[in-house]
């Protein structure tokens, strides 16, 4: 049995390409599949280890900054305690040599600013403080005040000598005992 050379290439030909798009082409096809996907998984992987570069950066840098963020949760504190706040003032006004006489508080009207989420966390408290003592007691409660964490802002003063007290050399005058009217303003969430 004699083959015609040309024919048989032919055929082998054909058989090859038959076989390869059978069998070769779907291996072929499923490898290319499984490449596209191993990129995008890597994609993937590298933007969620950006992300958690990222988000480790941000904790170290509040890590770093925990002092600050303690003075300013002092500053604006999360709840209102009229307890603690009563304490503060009888504490600085005792320190300063004055006498914290009473104490009455109301809440103001929600803080305005142009951000109205944060203005519905923001509330504000005022203090009326009366107080009794000298001068530099009182300079020195308004000092204490004013370095204290918590933000206060002293929205009015108004003081009385006592009667029958004419005019006094200065030295005389850091002795008198003054009735002092205070409102206090401060902030919560």
């Amino acid at each position: 049995m004699k083959f015609n050379r040309p024919t048989l290439a032919i055929m082998i030909l054909v058989i090859t390409l038959a076989f390869g798009f059978l069998f070769v082409a779907p291996t072929y096809n499923s490898i290319h599949d499984l490449e596209v996907t191993l990129a995008q998984k890597n994609q993937e992987y590298t933007g969620k280890a950006q992300y958690y570069a990222r988000v480790f950066e941000t904790l170290s840098l509040i890590k770093a900054r925990q002092l600050d963020l303690q003075k300013i949760d002092s500053a604006l504190p999360a709840s209102f305690s009229l307890a603690s706040l009563v304490a503060f003032f009888q504490d600085k006004s005792n320190g300063s040599g004055l006498t914290l006489k009473s104490t009455s508080f109301s809440r103001l009207a929600q803080k305005s600013a142009t951000d109205k989420s944060v203005a519905e966390w923001i509330k504000s408290i005022s203090f009326n403080l009366d107080l009794s003592g000298t001068y530099s007691g009182f300079k020195k409660f308004l000092a204490a005040l004013d370095s204290s964490s918590r933000l206060f802002e002293v929205t009015s003063i108004s003081f009385r000598s006592p009667a029958g007290q004419g005019v006094l050399s200065a030295k005389a005058n850091q002795s008198v005992i003054y009735d002092f009217q205070l409102q206090v303003k401060t902030n919560s969430y």
